[in-house]
């Protein structure tokens, strides 16, 4: 009778066991599941191993967990990012003539011939760069009408293209609204060459309420976007010692926002070839050695850069260079640097304005030989290692800063110097 009892409580058993049996949440086919007009993923509590990269390539996707505490993704995957949200390029000609930014009624549409127009065809998006320009200079665009290989664009364009500077024009397909929210995000070993999330020709992409901590690489590097937006997220302890990592990267994108987050010991808020682009109220304690800058501008045009509190940068509170123009620092406060608060170097006709440099290591604000034609004003200047602005050419204009108990007293220009 035992036995006979103990042979029937098998299936009872078994039973029990399926109904408690949980299978693992898969991220990745809960995203292929969406239909193609996209849709909402929920990420249950609890940590999840994610072994693959999440691909998305699919437009109105939002992904979010229930909270950063709650909801953890664990990045396994080695050399490779956890989250890959991807449009594509399909094909580029070069352009044969200027671009002229539309201005007034005759040109709100501006014109341009190509090489060859071969798979363009009207209502394509494209992405128009010109690559020997410094800085660099890249838009997004619409073909509203085609002739051959003339072109008509929907939108007027931001900057001037010129021919000679092998400018280009590529069809892409960007992917739109995509939005990851309110997870974590960490590395399973942080001495893996993993990442957090890498995003290209996307479009309004939003990265907001996420912890990233212990990436090995780069947390987030997003590349050939349209209006992404970063807030309201900590990057804490990632990359690596020595290897040039950072915590936010946007290269090569228009329009984005960087505002109001929180970096700790994870390399600079990287910005390459932004276009008209914010970052706006972040906070930054510490970065990695060799990943020291607080912010790095490099290239850009149009940008403002405000409101943002960088300590103990291991490197310059911010530095702007590579032919970046037109941008604008205000009211930032740059403190205890390693070296100077503000660098500027082979940068142009930007507006250095109402920042606040203290107990930097060397200078509050540093202009080398090749910054030209920059405006400094209304800056507060105190208890830095070296001068308060040192400023090493004549033609960037220095109006009234507050420079006071540095180390030694301003240094500006002028052509008495140059006979020495």
């Amino acid at each position: 009778m035992k036995r006979l009892l103990w042979f029937l409580s098998i299936p009872v058993i078994i039973l029990l066991l399926v109904l408690v049996y949980k299978p693992p949440f898969d991220l990745q086919k809960a995203v292929d599941r969406l239909g193609p007009e996209g849709g909402v993923v929920t990420i249950p509590e609890g940590i999840h191993v994610i072994k693959k990269p999440v691909i998305i390539n699919k437009d109105n996707v939002v992904i979010r967990g229930a909270s950063p505490v709650s909801t953890v993704l664990t990045n396994d995957v080695p050399d490779d990012q956890l989250f890959i949200v991807s449009g594509s390029s399909t094909f580029t000609t070069q352009v044969v003539s200027d671009i002229l930014p539309g201005g007034g009624l005759t040109n709100m549409n501006p014109q341009v011939e190509v090489e060859n127009a071969g798979q363009l065809v009207e209502g394509d998006v494209i992405l128009i760069e010109n690559n020997n320009a410094v800085p660099k200079k890249l838009e997004f665009n619409k073909i509203k009408e085609m002739n051959g290989n003339i072109l008509t664009l929907e939108d007027k364009v931001l900057e001037s293209y010129t021919a000679a500077q092998s400018s280009t024009i590529t069809k892409v397909s960007l992917v739109k609204n995509v939005t990851i929210k309110n997870v974590t995000i960490r590395s399973s070993q942080p001495d893996r060459e993993n990442f957090g999330i890498l995003a290209k020709y996307t479009s309004f992409l939003t990265v907001r309420n996420i912890i990233f901590e212990n990436i090995a690489k780069n947390a987030l590097l997003i590349q050939y976007s349209q209006s992404p937006r970063v807030q309201n997220s900590i990057f804490r302890d990632n990359g690596r010692k020595d290897k040039g990592d950072f915590g936010i990267g946007i290269q090569e994108s228009v329009s984005a926002m960087v505002s109001k987050n929180q970096m700790f010991s994870s390399g600079a808020i990287y910005l390459r070839n932004n276009i008209h682009s914010v970052v706006s109220s972040n906070y930054s304690d510490g970065t990695l050695p060799t990943n020291g800058d607080g912010i790095s501008a490099v290239g850009g045009i149009g940008n403002r850069y405000e409101n943002n509190t960088i300590l103990r940068a291991n490197c310059y509170g911010i530095w702007i260079h590579s032919g970046a123009e037109r941008n604008v620092i205000v009211n930032n406060t740059f403190q205890a640097g390693v070296t100077s608060g503000i660098y500027v170097t082979d940068a142009y006709n930007n507006e250095i304005i109402n920042n606040t440099l203290t107990n930097n290591s060397s200078n509050g604000i540093l202009l080398d030989l090749m910054a030209e034609n920059n405006h400094i004003e209304g800056n507060r200047l105190t208890g830095n290692d070296a001068r308060g602005v040192t400023a090493n050419k004549q033609i960037n204009i220095i109006g009234s800063n507050i420079s006071i108990n540095n180390k030694y007293p301003d240094y500006l220009y002028n052509t008495a110097d140059a006979e020495k």
